[in-house]
């Protein structure tokens, strides 16, 4: 079967300091601030891992992991008692597909993270019931008549519509309306629509109104439309959390958490001035580079004072308005026994999202993962699915839950998170071609300063934020800055596309 990203290095070449020829030979010793401790600045700490360099990373959570959160719970026994059973979920990232993500995949395998496969399953319901469906076409919940040859229909036109120069500019809606396609008004609300829907770095106020592009180049990469290669869905064994930890202790790095980044300075003296806080201490250091592998608009807010400066604000114009250019989502999740949220019983999936109906006011997505399903893996010693009550991770639900419902953590604090998502419109789009844009005119590396994470490339995906990294850590070695531009000008699109999305189809 083929790979996407498939190298033919032995595993150990992957890691530093050679992982794919990132790297030319070291040059003078460097000193690194990475701020942000989620996924994208772990994995810029361990690609400089065995430089010789100082590298920190600041993190102003008690944990790093970010989007990757992992909480633990007792779950009740069906046959009672007062003694549940220890399970885990996932409060943000669960999941991944294996023959996309081969380079960070083979990572996690020489890491010694476990990734078991997991039941693939789905099913859309509106709240109330009229309409409930579920994606493998159950006797009890089939698809609506024609949804099945139009969704075909549509995962063949993905890889067309990605690479064609013909649909830059398009939006969801335009794409799905265009007479040509034959899609069905009830199809593209009950269907397209409510899995775009569902999609982490959606609109939540206008789905429609998406790059088509953009949810193209999603689907060809978590769902393999339009490439012939099978998903294989897997999750993380103990968790996300436990992924960027082992991440984490093999870069080496020095990594402070609950440490807040207040300011950063570039123009102080020859290197950027960091300035933290740690409780009531407070402190400050230079170095010669920092990477901020944050959210853009926590960027902004550290690197204001210097961006909105009257005196030296002229020279990071276009920094500042690409940082203030990037929208987020904000989505509270849940960890619970309430079944409230789902459809019939028949109907339940691994995911189940909620549809909005025709003329339903938008709202943030609606989707409950059933985890029994999610962690159906007998290999896992935690599991005990003939005596473990259904529970359920839900990610903005619809309705008020039952407060008795609610899981609590070992101290009998309700288990509910807030985490945020950058939205990929077409000012996300600008804001990545700005980004990394010819060596002349790229925003990345001015003053020192380097950004990675979810809005810096696609739709921040996992191998996204991975290939983000690799090329930050290829600008960061002064030998290889000619050769670290993600290009995107001769892409047949006009848009963003860094190489190894055309690699994919080829």
């Amino acid at each position: 079967m083929p790979c996407w990203l498939h190298t033919t290095q032995p595993v150990e070449s992957l890691w530093a300091p050679g992982l794919m020829n990132i790297m030319e030979p070291v040059s003078p010793r460097k000193k690194i601030a990475i701020i942000g401790g989620g996924i994208s600045g772990l994995f810029v700490a361990y690609l400089l891992k065995g430089r010789g360099w100082q590298v920190d990373v600041y993190e102003k959570a008690i944990q790093v992991g970010g989007n990757c959160h992992t909480v633990s719970m007792k779950v009740p026994r069906v046959s009672g008692g007062d003694n549940g059973i220890l399970r885990w979920a996932d409060m943000g990232v669960n999941d991944f597909n294996e023959p996309m993500y081969a380079e960070v995949y083979e990572l996690m395998q020489a890491l010694g993270v476990e990734t078991p496969p997991l039941e693939d399953t789905a099913s859309f319901f509106t709240a109330d019931g009229n309409i409930v469906y579920t994606l493998d076409g159950g006797y009890e919940t089939p698809m609506p008549i024609g949804f099945a040859k139009q969704l075909a229909r549509f995962k063949g036109l993905a890889t067309d519509v990605l690479h064609s120069s013909s649909y830059k500019g398009w939006t969801l809606r335009q794409f799905l309306k265009y007479p040509d396609f034959e899609f069905t008004n009830e199809f593209i609300q009950y269907c397209i629509f409510a899995r775009a829907n569902a999609m982490y770095f959606a609109d939540d106020r206008d789905v429609g109104n998406m790059p088509v592009q953009s949810v193209m180049h999603y689907y060809v990469l978590q769902e393999g439309y339009g490439t012939n290669v099978p998903v294989k869905r897997r999750y993380i064994r103990g968790g996300s959390s436990a992924w960027a930890k082992k991440l984490c202790d093999a870069s080496g790095a020095q990594v402070y958490t609950d440490r807040k980044v207040v300011s950063v300075n570039p123009l102080k003296g020859d290197a950027p001035e960091v300035v933290w806080r740690e409780g009531s201490a407070q402190g400050s250091d230079t170095y010669t580079h920092v990477v901020f592998a944050c959210h853009a608009n926590q960027a902004a807010d550290v690197l204001e004072p210097v961006l909105g400066d009257k005196e030296h604000g002229a020279a990071f114009v276009d920094m500042r308005r690409m940082l203030r250019s990037i929208k987020y989502t904000q989505t509270r999740a849940y960890a619970h026994l309430d079944a409230s949220v789902l459809p019939r019983k028949e109907a339940w999936r691994t995911y189940n999202v909620r549809i909005r109906a025709r003329g339903e006011t938008p709202k943030p997505y609606s989707m409950t993962y059933v985890i029994n399903r999610h962690q159906a893996d007998a290999g896992n010693p935690h599991d005990d699915f003939l005596d473990c009550e259904q529970f359920f991770v839900s990610l903005a639900p619809d309705r008020k839950l039952d407060p008795s419902k609610i899981l609590k953590d070992e101290h009998g604090k309700p288990l509910t998170r807030t985490f945020q998502h950058n939205v990929v419109d077409f000012h996300c789009i600008q804001a990545q071609q700005d980004l990394w844009g010819d060596e002349d005119n790229r925003i990345q590396g001015q003053a020192h300063l380097y950004f990675t994470g979810g809005w810096t490339v696609g739709a921040g995906l996992h191998i996204e934020c991975w290939e983000s990294a690799k090329q930050v850590v290829r600008l960061l070695s002064e030998t290889a800055r000619s050769s670290a531009q993600m290009t995107y000008e001769d892409s047949p699109s006009g848009r963003y596309e860094p190489e190894y999305i055309r690699r994919l189809v080829r």
